[in-house]
């Protein structure tokens, strides 16, 4: 039986180390054919320096909401609230209302309370929009 072309090994942007698909000499085919397809989509040698690189690159969009949150909080690590000084639930709030936009420059630490004050007139507004339809469907009420 003819084996497949080794691959040709990938190096690591961050720290140039040279590496190729894990478990090749396993016995089980399938294994190693799993393998193979993994590494097709690698582009750095470990998770350590696919971190390292987000950290390194605040450019790098995340594709998510919840993806882009997570970058936001690595960038701009936990200290207390930039507007009154708790210390306690802080969040980290994008000043363009872009919370893809994770610039150093865009991204602000605010306790829950003042992050919540900064959006109270989004979350009026939504509210007033959601009983206007409530009370056009249902009635005076707004209830069923």
């Amino acid at each position: 039986m003819e084996m497949p072309p080794a691959h040709t090994p990938k190096t690591c942007p961050i720290c140039a180390t040279q590496f190729g698909p894990k478990r090749q000499d396993a016995p089980d085919a399938m294994v190693r054919a799993r393998e193979r397809y993994r590494f097709k989509s690698l582009t750095y040698c470990k998770p350590a320096c696919q971190g390292l690189a987000q950290r390194i690159d605040p450019q790098r969009r995340a594709k998510t909401r919840s993806g882009s949150s997570n970058t936001a909080k690595r960038l701009k690590p936990y200290q207390p609230c930039e507007r009154c000084g708790e210390t306690r639930r802080s969040q980290v709030h994008h000043k363009d209302r872009d919370y893809m936009n994770n610039e150093l420059s865009n991204l602000e630490r605010l306790c829950h309370w003042c992050h919540s004050k900064e959006h109270a007139p989004e979350i009026k507004a939504r509210s007033a929009r959601m009983w206007e339809t409530r009370r056009a469907r249902y009635g005076p009420g707004g209830h069923a």
